[in-house]
């Protein structure tokens, strides 16, 4: 239901103060769907009235979130049997913190990258080959490069934003350099601890070696391993380290965001991401508590 008169009708109840207008309302702009969100969000750009302009987009920012929140929680449940793409959870995260995001505008600039990938690995060649051939695609053909880990910004954070300029902060960018190896079918995943993750490559439940995403995926065994988080002031015992699947990796994204939110005071999001991660269980991962340390 896109008629102009109809949605402007609708829009003329938004402050109807009526609880069962208001029920009535929202149920009929759910059940609308993506197309009547669209067609509220065009009409906020068409309108010249400041006020109705901020009333819709107000309204259109709200529905945006219930229905991706909707997406996400079934999302979560097939991400727990292991039968949904990480690369769509990275969208619909995408979506819930940039209100009208399209899943053909994230889908289209990266299926590129996931082709080519796909057309130079394959089961014949090693799995080094094959993460070479990932790393080299990604840093150097694509030139996707982190930005300081403890610089937080929308601008290194926001899947938008880091597609378009391909730089981020490193989570952002392992999220997406995870979800683009596994569409590709290459089997790297999280090697986790309290407070952060290491990229590895893993194969019939063993790890054959690690990536470090701040050197463009540079390749290096267990024994180095140690050093490595020593250089990033973490010193742990690496065997109480364990391989998450997807649901892990979107977690910690999600939590790298509330905290940025949550610096800024900005409760709303806050709030929202919570909601979301909810979905995933209630175990997290980057922040290290007092009592860990």
């Amino acid at each position: 239901m896109t008629d102009t008169k109809d949605l402007e009708y609708l829009v003329d109840l938004f402050d109807d103060p009526d609880l069962q207008v208001a029920s009535a309302l929202d149920k009929k702009i759910r059940q609308g769907g993506p197309e009547l969100l669209d067609a509220l969000r065009n009409m906020a750009i068409e309108t010249e009235d400041e006020a109705r302009r901020d009333i819709i987009n107000r309204k259109f920012i709200y529905y945006s979130a219930a229905s991706v929140l909707d997406q996400l929680e079934k999302y979560a449940a097939l991400a727990k049997k292991e039968e949904a793409t990480l690369l769509e959870g990275a969208y619909l995260v995408s979506a819930l913190l940039t209100p009208g995001y399209k899943r053909a505008a994230f889908y289209d600039d990266l299926i590129p990258l996931i082709g080519e990938i796909m057309s130079e690995t394959s089961e014949d060649k090693t799995a080094v080959e094959n993460a070479r051939i990932l790393n080299h695609i990604f840093y150097n053909r694509y030139r996707f490069t982190t930005t300081d880990p403890f610089s937080f910004s929308e601008d290194n954070s926001l899947f938008i934003n880091v597609i378009e300029k391909r730089r981020g902060n490193p989570v952002a960018i392992s999220v997406l350099y995870f979800a683009i190896a596994h569409a590709a079918g290459l089997p790297v995943y999280p090697l986790c601890f309290k407070g952060g993750f290491v990229p590895v490559y893993e194969e019939n439940g063993k790890i054959l070696f690690y990536l470090n995403v701040f050197h463009k995926g540079e390749i290096f065994m267990q024994d180095s391993l140690s050093a490595m988080m020593a250089t990033q002031g973490i010193d742990m015992d690496t065997s109480s380290m364990v391989v998450k699947k997807d649901a892990t990796i979107l977690t910690m994204y999600m939590e790298l965001i509330a905290f940025y939110y949550d610096q800024k005071g900005n409760k709303a999001m806050v709030e929202l991401l919570a909601k979301a991660m909810s979905f995933f269980g209630n175990q997290r991962y980057m922040v290290i508590d007092e009592e860990d340390e």
